[in-house]
């Protein structure tokens, strides 16, 4: 089949239509393209790969407006080493099918729980404000549940429908599809807990992005509709990874909580960094207050 990237000019004028039409950036409604058409080929394969994390977030459940180019990709049980490389080479070969090149394969071991997997698109536009690059983010150590699913569709998608063409949605195969997603509500509980582990670890570059993340997730579903058991089931599985030292049976997140809220310890990189990924004008101050909503609930507080 011909996919769309393979016709230039049809290609160039869809993504300036998307641009008129609702404000998309020219590179952003590229790079949102290869991000919608390599989950499409991982559906396709025999490995039960589930998406997760922040562009889940965006793609599935539409609950945050911001900039994010990794993708988040699990499986539905831990895997053997024969699954570990079974799974590296199912992206190779999705990344192969629509033109991606794998630029960093020195980089990654098949036999390893994590790998970061960059994919290197050639983009259309010569003066590209953004790298062409997406990035498959791997990781297997810990199981995702519940599973949900949803469905996924492209800038380029929802643009071509809103003026009636599906010819060319089904020429090029651009149709929405359906993929297994970690559930929201554990994603919202794996974003508290990884807040914790990078306070605990010294890190917060880059990482205040997991905050507005929260806001918007609350703005949704309600932070405290999730349901105490969901986090000590998370908080078990996370248990067995050493990395996950929030997790560990003498450490109280809550208290944990209250130290990033006191010292605003993620509040400079919230507001260099992930204020300029937003398309929304949520600022700090305003962000911040769905983690003193997370302490007032108790949710993370041990029962012992």
């Amino acid at each position: 089949m011909m996919y769309l990237h393979d016709n230039k000019d049809v290609f160039a004028e869809i993504i300036q239509q998307a641009r008129t039409e609702y404000g998309y950036e020219r590179e952003i409604t590229e790079k949102d393209y290869y991000v919608s058409m390599f989950l499409k080929e991982i559906c396709k394969t025999d490995i039960d790969f589930v998406f997760k994390g922040g562009t889940s977030l965006s793609k599935c459940y539409q609950v945050i407006n911001r900039f994010s180019e990794d993708i988040d990709l699990t499986v539905l049980h831990r895997p053997s080493r024969k699954q570990k490389k079974d799974i590296k080479q199912a992206i190779k070969d999705c990344a192969g099918k629509i033109g991606l090149l794998l630029v960093n394969e020195e980089m990654t071991r098949s036999g390893r729980d994590f790998n970061r997997y960059e994919l290197e698109y050639d983009s259309i536009f010569s003066d590209n404000k953004i790298r062409p690059v997406i990035y498959i983010e791997v990781s297997v150590a810990i199981e995702p549940f519940p599973i949900d699913v949803q469905s996924v569709n492209s800038y380029i998608e929802k643009t071509l429908n809103s003026h009636g063409l599906r010819e060319v949605i089904e020429e090029y195969e651009l149709q929405s599809f359906l993929i297994n997603v970690q559930d929201i509500k554990r994603t919202a509980v794996d974003k508290v807990f990884a807040l914790c582990d990078y306070f605990m670890q010294g890190k917060s570059e880059r990482y205040s992005r997991h905050i507005y993340d929260l806001y918007q997730i609350d703005s949704r579903i309600g932070i405290t509709n999730i349901s105490k058991e969901l986090v000590q089931s998370v908080r078990q599985e996370r248990l067995h990874n050493p990395n996950c030292l929030s997790a560990q049976v003498q450490e109280n997140p809550t208290n944990i909580l209250k130290e990033i809220v006191k010292r605003k310890y993620f509040a400079a990189d919230y507001s260099n960094i992930t204020e300029n990924l937003l398309y929304d004008d949520i600022v700090y101050d305003q962000a911040i207050t769905v983690i003193q909503k997370i302490i007032d609930s108790n949710l993370f507080t041990p029962n012992h």
